[in-house]
């Protein structure tokens, strides 16, 4: 296969259909009719202007395709090995504008850079990063907090600046969740198990098994916990981000169980 071909993705050339006049009425040799007395002046030039234009023909103009990222590769490297535009032109399809536009530009278009710059550097940024992972500690001060916790060269910079320099590393502010499931490979094979065998239980078998569960109430103050972690996701169950199991605070237990499709008694 012709390694032209691989490159080359099928375009759609840019069509636009011109309205034009055809020359049998767009000459002026006829006298132009005169308003009748009986009709306003404004509706029997528009008569006339109507009779002269129309029907009118529509003339189809093909522009060329826009080149693409690929296709300004192309038009460099034959550049780069001694073509000239006259040469490029016939052979790749592409017009002078296109070739001479690949090759005073990059290969992907840049954008300025639009609004206020940001307060806080890149090598800021990556010393602020490396500062908020060193310690578990550190990913629960608020961003308001961390100019007065911080090292010496990060202090000074407002919330809103600490809270960009995180967005753009890829960080945000977060609920610290709980613990999640088991971790223990003990525990997904039992797991594993019974839901393995329970799937084939008949129903009387399934209203013989008693299935019973328990519900923890703690004390303290009921707010939630904030921890800054990946945008993605992709640390949010470490231990780290995750909220604190205090063992020595007032806790409640209600414990119920169900039984032949029946709830059990509850215990508290």
């Amino acid at each position: 296969m012709n390694i032209q071909d691989l490159l080359c993705t099928p375009k759609t050339p840019r069509v636009e259909y011109v309205y034009e006049v055809p020359d049998s009425q767009a000459s002026n040799d006829l006298p132009s009719p005169q308003p009748s007395p009986s009709v306003p002046f404004f509706q029997a030039s528009t008569q006339s202007y109507d009779s002269q234009n129309s029907p009118r023909t529509r003339v189809r103009r093909v522009y060329a395709p826009l080149t693409t990222r690929t296709d300004r590769i192309r038009i460099k490297t034959a550049l780069e090995l001694g073509h000239n535009p006259q040469e490029i032109h016939p052979k790749l399809g592409y017009t002078l504008r296109q070739i001479q536009h690949a090759k005073d530009n990059r290969i992907t278009p840049q954008k300025q850079t639009r609004g206020r710059k940001t307060v806080i550097n890149t090598p800021t940024r990556r010393s602020l990063e490396q500062w908020l992972i060193a310690s578990p500690s550190h990913r629960r001060v608020a961003y308001k907090h961390i100019s007065a916790v911080a090292p010496p060269e990060l202090q000074g910079y407002g919330k809103k600046a600490i809270r960009t320099a995180f967005k753009l590393v890829g960080y945000g502010r977060r609920v610290a969740r709980k613990k999640g499931f088991s971790d223990d490979p003990e525990v997904w094979q039992e797991r594993l198990d019974f839901a393995t065998e329970a799937v084939s239980w008949s129903t009387e078998r399934l209203f013989s098994q008693i299935f019973s569960d328990e519900v923890w109430a703690f004390g303290g103050a009921h707010t939630q916990s904030y921890v800054s972690c990946k945008v993605d996701g992709s640390d949010r169950y470490q231990a780290e981000c995750l909220q604190h199991k205090y063992s020595k605070r007032p806790t409640w237990m209600f414990h119920s169980t169900i039984a032949m499709g029946k709830k059990g008694p509850a215990v508290f």
